[in-house]
């Protein structure tokens, strides 16, 4: 027989676990939000505590899987420095030929007792890899007591790639969650912290940039805004590709793209493809099209891990072919012609590299 004290307690009892499960069914529908770039280009999770729980688990990875780790952060306030390690579940990504693109290669993001999947989209000897996989430990929100994890990395595309973000907050023993932030546009990505909040370039030429600040859980899309050009706005462009296929050029793209002042200056490469080589020499020319200068620093040709240098019948100095800050000169309707003279049994996607800049006039 139950009396009317014990009756009351069933009914609170009943009435707190409702709340409960309605949190946690809200924490779960904001996981499992996916929502493209035109609406909201976040992707949130929460910790797979579930599965692994134990800290053994998490120290018992040899250091060669290990790809970053720290030790110096207090990452939720408690006073306690957090231990955090990134770990890799794929052999593949540890691969030691520069010629292994993208592809999915899947990790693990511990902190302390708790981890979360995490995909890496290069090999880590990748030229892209390199180049923009950085780890930091940022504080977003200086009026809280809570530190982030962001991983940045180049998102899976061969030309100009933007960077892809991914940021991981961890609220104590129970709770881990990461949002990645999509930055489809060309060549965009850039981050700035300001003001308890950041901000992302998505897109360049119309500059589209993206303002975001921390939620309960995850990360908040404050909006979209999208810089308006001049009326008189003209594009500048970069030095464009061609590539000799018998008796014809065939235009391959631009290379230096978006690197437009000298304080830019950084290599880019250019896929070459879809032509027939005569003799295995391969001629490339590249042109000025546009009202700018163009300054060369180094340019080099690459097969899979065998670079190749231009052939000794070219008829100018080839000192500028050296990443020394000697720069070859080109203005409006010039061009320069390059001949490679290409390995018999060449294996791998042909790319060119070149380093350097161009000012618009």
């Amino acid at each position: 027989m139950v009396n009317k004290k014990q009756y009351y307690w069933i009914i609170f009892l009943l009435v707190f676990m409702q709340i409960s499960c309605n949190q946690k069914n809200d924490i779960d529908k904001k996981s499992e939000s996916t929502i493209k770039f035109d609406e909201s280009n976040l992707i949130d999770e929460k910790n797979q505590s579930d599965k692994y729980v134990d800290k053994e688990f998490m120290e018992g990875y040899t250091t060669n899987q290990i790809i970053w780790k720290s030790n110096t952060a207090d990452l939720n306030g408690d006073g306690i420095i957090d231990t955090i390690k990134v770990v890799s579940l794929d052999n593949r990504i540890f691969s030691k030929s520069e010629n292994d693109e993208h592809g999915d290669f899947k990790a693990m993001v511990f902190i302390n007792n708790l981890c979360i999947d995490f995909i890496f989209n290069w090999t880590m000897n990748s030229y892209f890899f390199k180049k923009g996989t950085k780890f930091e430990i940022i504080d977003i929100d200086k009026n809280d007591k809570y530190k982030e994890v962001l991983i940045s990395q180049n998102e899976q595309e061969m030309e100009d790639p933007s960077i892809q973000r991914t940021i991981f907050r961890y609220f104590g023993s129970n709770l881990l969650t990461k949002t990645k932030i999509l930055s489809e546009g060309y060549s965009a990505g850039q981050m700035n912290l300001k003001n308890n909040e950041f901000s992302i370039d998505h897109h360049r030429s119309p500059d589209i940039i993206g303002t975001y600040q921390l939620s309960n859980f995850f990360i908040k899309n404050k909006g979209l805004i999208e810089k308006k050009l001049p009326e008189n706005f003209i594009q500048a462009a970069c030095p464009f590709v061609y590539v000799k296929n018998k008796t014809t050029y065939i235009k391959q793209g631009e290379i230096l793209r978006f690197l437009n002042a000298k304080n830019t200056e950084d290599w880019q490469f250019l896929e070459l493809k879809d032509f027939e080589l005569e003799k295995d020499v391969l001629t490339i020319k590249l042109t000025e099209e546009k009202d700018e200068v163009t300054f060369l620093n180094s340019i080099k040709l690459k097969i899979g891990n065998t670079e190749v240098f231009t052939m000794d019948s070219i008829d100018f100095n080839k000192s500028f072919l050296k990443d020394d800050k000697e720069y070859f000169q080109l203005n409006k309707n010039d061009f320069l012609t390059l001949k490679f003279k290409l390995p018999k049994n060449k294996q791998g996607k042909i790319l060119l590299f070149a380093k350097g800049y161009y000012v618009p006039r």
